[in-house]
């Protein structure tokens, strides 16, 4: 139901009282009226997606989790004019069940809406805040000291995050799955080497573009308990690591994915031991070629069209 009007979902809510699952995102006109509806003809909501509804407000968010006491999975992405502090206070206050939470994409979302929505939601399991810029490591450790049961955390492009803030959620978070930590540039080997020490049955990984990573970082994984786990591995842009780093890779017994793009420090030689060595594992990587291809020969003596029909003379 993604940009559906909002007498659509009205005239909906009065007729599917046991509907659990509905998405309105990318709705223009969803309102805080259509929020009052939702809360009150469909009781039995677990489920909601409002990614992109910017016409909603704070009352309108309160409506919407005081009716909905089953709420499990809300996602909010791209709401940069409806999420505040108030809203996600409201959430932590009314939703003590929410498993998933995803409000990336909201350029104004501070540290306090995300302590007041951990310190209620305890049960919270995945929890996406990519490209929320001006998060820091006190939203990272509010999430340490009230949801221990984080499987999957995605902060992609939040700049200001440290190792220190992760060096308080990883030990406090040990069942972490899935971690999305691209472009979070100030992650250095140490909060790998807290990783390694805490997360066990980590699974996807991502670095990329974590430019202070180095093959030191890697070995630490490599030599904890979650090599026997790891299935994905996205190293991209990462110029501290070289060929060496393929032989720690080589320690992941389940990799099935690694990715490699972009790593000025690997070589393709580097790439093709990795793969002979594991012929069933996926790498993504890409070299220019090192010696340009020589110009076509021209017949200037007649004239003829390439494949894209471009005259050639």
């Amino acid at each position: 139901m993604k940009g559906t009007k909002s007498e659509s979902i009205c005239e909906l809510s009065r007729h599917c009282h046991d509907l659990e699952k509905l998405n309105i995102s990318n709705g223009p006109l969803v309102t805080d009226r259509t929020c009052a509806a939702i809360a009150v003809g469909c009781k039995r909501l677990e489920h909601l997606d409002i990614s992109w509804c910017n016409a909603i407000s704070d009352n309108g968010i309160l409506t919407l989790v005081k009716g909905l006491p089953g709420l499990k999975v809300m996602k909010m992405k791209g709401c940069s004019e409806l999420i505040t502090v108030a809203s996600l206070k409201y959430i932590g206050r009314h939703c003590p069940h929410l498993l998933m939470l995803n409000v990336a994409n909201i350029a104004t979302l501070l540290d306090p809406g995300i302590s007041q929505l951990a310190a209620g939601c305890n049960e919270l399991q995945q929890v996406c805040l990519s490209s929320c810029p001006l998060l820091t490591d006190r939203a990272l450790v509010s999430l340490a000291e009230h949801c221990p049961r984080l499987r999957s955390l995605e902060v992609a492009g939040c700049e200001l995050l440290t190792d220190i803030g992760f060096q308080s959620l990883f030990p406090a978070c040990p069942n972490l799955q899935r971690l999305d930590m691209e472009e979070c540039y100030q992650i250095h080997d140490l909060a790998l080497r807290c990783l390694a020490d805490s997360c066990h049955n980590l699974r996807w990984l991502s670095l990329s573009h974590c430019g202070e990573v180095t093959n030191e970082g890697i070995c630490h994984l490599a030599n904890s308990m979650s090599r026997l786990t790891l299935q994905v591995l996205e190293l991209d842009n990462i110029p501290a690591l070289s060929d060496h780093v393929t032989g720690y890779i080589l320690r992941f017994p389940h990799l099935q994915k690694v990715d490699l793009y972009d790593c000025a420090g690997i070589t393709q030689q580097g790439v093709d031991f990795l793969q002979r060595q594991m012929p069933g594992l996926n790498v993504h990587s890409y070299f220019a070629p090192s010696v340009p291809p020589e110009p076509l020969e021209v017949d200037v003596q007649r004239r003829r069209r390439c494949r894209a029909c471009c005259v050639i003379s």
